[in-house]
């Protein structure tokens, strides 16, 4: 009798201690967040990381794929929201704590959500894994810092080009584009001068000669507007060329090279009549003019090399940027990973993150020709990849390792630019002076600058 009242006790004992520890693991998840990968390792994290370009999608998928071989106690699910309203969907879930743990940053945006406390300060993640910033384009890398604070790692760029119609050039008899051209603000330069050569009337006068029509122009010479908005961007690289500053602690740098820089760009529409009314390429669209034959030099971004290739029905180029009076200096733009504030997971945020920005997520961005790598050893991976579809993008590859500028960021970067694109198209449409336009963007620009 003894030795089944044993085995009926022993039998208790260890159902007792399992029931335990059954409700010590229930315990554990009482809060109802999943355990970091650094805890026990047993809990699968799951990251949520929003993009906004469908067409670097797959090669985001592959780096997932490659990223969750390697790290199989996180999982990556992404969230493809397009452009259009990336921004509002964003300061929505920031604003009520639902943000995404990962998402796409551009630099303008950077300093707005930092200051709603949105963004985590990866310095210290930096520090610990001892990654390497050197292969990183300084500008970049304060695009994306404040004073001490490091919000991400710039993981991609892009900069600006004159991309030209050698049809159009060769019917003003040039047979190749100028390897150098120079702007200043007094009379254009031979830049304008260029530009002036490529700008027909309806009866085949070019800008400059006499009996020239300003008011039938069957093409013009030159467009720096993109997807048919004016973007403070558009300025940056000028002014910087010409010594000047757009922002300065979100107020308006506002002196007479930012002023002169800036009626440079007006008069290229209404006194030298190189270049379209805002108003009128709003109405034909800045890729219909360029395709059309309309505008023989288009100012545009390095993202625009393969839609080039495949719209133009004529032979074109890229040609770098003219140099102003302090020399060539493009602005440059460069995505990062941010991190959520408020992410449940900084640990495997901050891996995943990272593991872009490594060599291994870098080289899967140049070799899909995606965009160009931030890391400067990626970088001739994309150079081959666009080499072999036939387009040579050496051009922006020389002008980023050059002097470069960043876009101007404001702390209320919607408000900001909407007040800019607000009266600098009036400027540029003819229906307001560029001097008051300035002004204008002055006033009420600084006016909702932090402490205002």
């Amino acid at each position: 009798m003894k030795k089944p009242i044993i085995l009926m006790l022993m039998t208790a004992l260890v159902i007792s201690m399992l029931a335990a520890c059954s409700s010590g693991s229930e315990g554990s998840n009482a809060g109802g967040s999943s355990a970091e990968p650094s805890d026990t390792g047993s809990e699968q994290v799951e990251l949520r990381y929003m993009i906004w370009d469908t067409n670097q999608q797959p090669a985001y998928q592959q780096i997932i794929d490659e990223f969750e071989k390697e790290n199989p106690d996180i999982k990556v699910t992404m969230q493809v929201t397009p452009w259009s309203n990336y921004w509002d969907k964003l300061n929505t879930e920031i604003a009520g704590g639902t943000a995404p743990d990962v998402f796409w940053n551009y630099i303008p945006y950077v300093a707005s959500f930092a200051s709603k406390n949105a963004l985590l300060d990866i310095a210290p993640y930096i520090e610990q894994d001892h990654v390497d910033l050197s292969k990183f384009n300084e500008s970049l890398l304060e695009g994306f810092a404040d004073g001490e604070k490091r919000y991400a790692i710039p993981k991609d760029w892009d900069t600006m080009g004159l991309f030209y119609n050698m049809d159009a050039l060769k019917a003003a008899g040039i047979e190749e584009f100028p390897e150098s051209l120079e702007f200043n603000t007094e009379d254009g330069g031979s830049f304008v001068e260029f530009l002036q050569k490529l700008t027909i009337d309806r009866n085949g006068k070019r800008a400059g000669e006499e009996g020239f029509d300003p008011n039938n122009i069957q093409q013009h010479g030159f467009m720096f507007i993109d997807r048919g908005q004016i973007s403070s961007g558009h300025l940056a690289g000028f002014a910087a060329s010409n010594g000047a500053t757009v922002l300065q602690d979100s107020k308006l740098a506002l002196d007479d090279k930012l002023q002169d820089t800036f009626s440079f760009l007006y008069d290229l529409v209404y006194k030298y009549n190189v270049h379209p009314s805002y108003t009128d390429i709003q109405t034909s669209g800045s890729d219909g003019k360029f395709f059309s034959g309309q505008v023989a030099v288009w100012m545009q971004g390095s993202w625009m090399m393969k839609p080039i290739q495949d719209g133009a029905s004529f032979e074109w180029g890229i040609a770098p940027m003219p140099e102003g009076p302090e020399g060539r200096v493009v602005r440059v733009n460069g995505l990062g990973d941010t991190i959520y504030a408020k992410t449940e997971h900084p640990e495997a945020a901050w891996k995943f993150a990272s593991y872009i920005a490594s060599p291994k997520g870098q080289d899967i961005l140049g070799e899909t020709g995606s965009v160009f790598p931030g890391n400067a050893d990626s970088i001739d991976k994309f150079v081959e990849f666009y080499k072999g579809i036939g387009i040579d993008p050496s051009i922006f590859v020389e002008q980023y390792n050059g002097g470069t500028t960043l876009s101007p960021a404001h702390a209320n970067q919607n408000e900001w630019e909407s007040i800019f694109v607000k009266y600098s198209s009036l400027s540029l449409s003819g229906e307001m002076d560029p001097v008051e336009a300035m002004k204008k963007i002055q006033e009420e620009g600084d006016a909702i600058a932090p402490g205002q």
